[in-house]
């Protein structure tokens, strides 16, 4: 009934979220889109719904390390009024304990530079599996949270030039001509890198 879809509404307003914070990773949205968006999620002068503080939540968590190191500190800001602007609202009877214990861990993941906690999942053999089934210790690292992919970091890191050389176009005529002439391919290459 109504529950089931408010339920799917919810889902599909948290993951569009994920998709927004994902564009920003791959920079393909501003950080201007993303304040307009949690600008009109929370920032608004009536109290916000609690769903579209989950919305802004769930935004902030997937880009906020990102977002502070970039943008030449209007990221930095912009997490800042955020963050201010939750602890304001967690003080207020409105919402509901989840939410409010939602707004207190992100308050906490931003004052711990992202950094959480969480269970270490790696290919086990089905004998590891059933060791780790009898003992009641759980494996955990600590990861940080909405940090851009590093395929995105990697494209954008300047290439090395390579030291670049004056290519005798006359040379080049000749080595192509004795290829034409005998068809010689290895003869070609060592031509070739003799230029």
């Amino acid at each position: 009934g109504l529950n089931q879809e408010m339920g799917r509404q919810k889902k599909r307003l948290l993951a569009n979220m994920l998709f927004i914070g994902n564009l920003y990773l791959r920079q393909i949205l501003a950080s201007s889109i993303v304040a307009a968006v949690v600008g009109e999620l929370v920032f608004k002068p009536q109290e916000p719904e609690e769903l579209h503080v989950d919305c802004a939540v769930e935004l902030i968590r997937s880009i906020g390390h990102t977002l502070e190191q970039e943008d030449k500190g209007r990221g930095r800001t912009l997490v800042g009024h955020f963050v201010a602007r939750l602890k304001e609202l967690r003080s207020r009877e409105l919402y509901s304990t989840r939410c409010k214990v939602m707004m207190q861990d992100m308050i906490e993941l931003q004052g711990k530079s992202w950094r959480m906690k969480v269970k270490r999942e790696m290919a086990r053999t089905l004998r590891e599996v059933a060791a780790a089934a009898r003992r009641p210790e759980v494996e955990f690292e600590t990861v940080t949270v909405g940090v851009r992919p590093k395929l995105v970091v990697a494209r954008q890191a300047p290439t090395p030039k390579a030291a670049t050389k004056a290519i005798d176009l006359a040379k080049v005529r000749r080595c192509a001509q004795y290829f034409a002439d005998d068809g010689d391919a290895d003869a070609l290459v060592s031509d070739w890198k003799a230029l």
